[in-house]
């Protein structure tokens, strides 16, 4: 087996490894990203309707 076929193999697991990484990570990055507006949102929805309920 040559050596550059080698190191071509070796590169090619690793940027796949990189790709599934960095897409693991934006989905993370998205899902928390969600949640922290869904968890916002839900928060200011509260605030208005005890607000609204107060008065």
């Amino acid at each position: 087996m040559p050596v550059s076929l080698k190191v071509f193999n070796l590169t090619k697991i690793k940027k796949t490894n990189l790709t599934f990484i960095l897409c693991a990570y934006e989905l993370q990055l998205h899902s928390f990203l969600v949640f922290n507006h869904l968890f916002v949102y839900g928060i200011l929805t509260w605030d208005s309707n005890y607000q609204q309920s107060s008065f």
